[in-house]
């Protein structure tokens, strides 16, 4: 895993407006910035592609938050995609299917993926480029309810969510201030609660309306200091967890990164916390943690990540999840694999060179997508072998 701290991000639309939309492709292209999005988590029994959706781990999959296009799948057959529409698939990726798209009041400006039926998005004002408005889908994109936004000084940071109808939103304020809010239901309104931390969360987790996690960073000279809070009270009052320190690391490192994969049910969960030195630029080490309480305490789960910084991490035979890449080196990446308590390393060839978004299904089946050389369309691979070769799937024009 790398060991990049990620900040509180907007959408690159919000900084830069759709006028500078050719920009971003172009810093994809050229591989400057080439962050890898979050893959899907399923049933990862090696010989069978039969995948049980309720053995995943439940995490939101951001597109155009961080960069844009990357295709999300969510299973072998439906995936989600979002450039200037967002685009759905029912067969594998082989054709897609607008469902909702931008007009002259709005545009979409970050799609939001929980699973095949779940999705929100956020739109800004076509006009000012604000946060107009969150939609919600749980239908397939076949319907869409929209949530008028809070207040258009409020900008997007995080999104949690819980089911068909809640999701759990972090925003920053133009002061820098955190809020942090309920969304959804039937009724339309937004109902605020206490931040964790004065300029609110980095990122959040919840698992319900009354139960979740949320990280608050606390800056420094070299790297800032990060703290896990939990609340059982619907975001009401928080209470900061302890993370027990690692073998080997010092007992006077502190947390310079955590990063939520997710739950597989209501009791367990799994995250992953960098420990470093606040005096210099040394990273100790990562470890994975897992629940089995709901959340109540966390312990060391497997060791701590091997020391070659590899992105990708397999949590036993059925946990897959994934950390950003801050570049694509060598064509490829490595998977941390983590099964009965050993770690193992398998290495991805990428099919091409503008590699994006990496879904996982099992340690041999997974999908990646990337940019056609000139940025006006998105290709669609899939690997049956581990990443050694790739089908092209599709072409999805932006």
């Amino acid at each position: 895993m790398h060991s990049m701290v990620k900040h509180r991000t907007m959408s690159w639309f919000v900084h830069l407006g759709r006028g500078l939309v050719t920009l971003c492709f172009l810093l994809v292209l050229i591989g400057l910035a080439t962050p890898s999005a979050l893959a899907s988590a399923r049933n990862a029994t090696p010989t069978s592609t039969n995948l049980s959706p309720q053995s995943r781990l439940q995490h939101v999959t951001e597109l155009g938050t961080f960069t844009l296009g990357g295709i999300a799948m969510v299973n072998e057959n439906v995936g989600w995609t979002f450039t200037n529409a967002v685009k759905r698939t029912s067969d594998g990726g082989k054709t897609w299917q607008i469902v909702a798209q931008g007009n002259a009041q709005e545009f979409i400006g970050a799609l939001e993926v929980l699973d095949g039926q779940t999705t929100w998005y956020l739109a800004y004002d076509a006009q000012t480029y604000a946060p107009s408005a969150l939609y919600r889908t749980t239908d397939g994109g076949q319907s869409w309810t929209r949530f008028a936004w809070i207040d258009s000084s409020q900008q997007l940071i995080r999104i949690s969510i819980l089911d068909g109808q809640y999701a759990w939103v972090d925003t920053s304020d133009s002061n820098g201030a955190g809020h942090l809010y309920l969304v959804g239901g039937a009724e339309q309104n937004w109902q605020a609660v206490t931040s964790p931390g004065p300029n609110g969360a980095n990122s959040i987790y919840f698992i319900s309306r009354q139960i979740g996690w949320a990280t608050v960073v606390s800056p420094g000279d070299y790297n800032p200091t990060w703290a896990l809070y939990e609340t059982r009270a619907g975001g009401q009052t928080w209470t900061p967890q302890n993370l027990a320190i690692p073998a080997g690391v010092p007992a006077t490192a502190v947390v310079s990164n955590i990063f939520f994969f997710g739950f597989g049910d209501q009791q367990e969960g799994y995250l992953s916390a960098t420990f470093a030195d606040t005096a210099s630029y040394m990273q100790y080490a990562t470890a994975i943690y897992r629940t089995l309480d709901g959340g109540k305490s966390w312990q060391i789960h497997g060791g701590t990540v091997p020391t070659s910084i590899n992105d990708i991490v397999q949590l036993d035979s059925w946990h897959v999840t994934s950390q950003f890449m801050e570049t694509i080196i060598n064509g490829g990446a490595d998977l941390d694999i983590l099964r009965q308590g050993t770690w193992k390393i398998q290495h991805i060839t990428y099919p091409d060179n503008y590699a994006l978004m990496l879904s996982f299904f099992t340690d041999r089946v997974m999908f990646m997508s990337g940019f056609t050389p000139d940025g006006n369309s998105q290709i669609l691979y899939k690997t049956l072998d581990g990443g050694t070769t790739w089908q092209t799937i599709a072409t999805v024009p932006n």
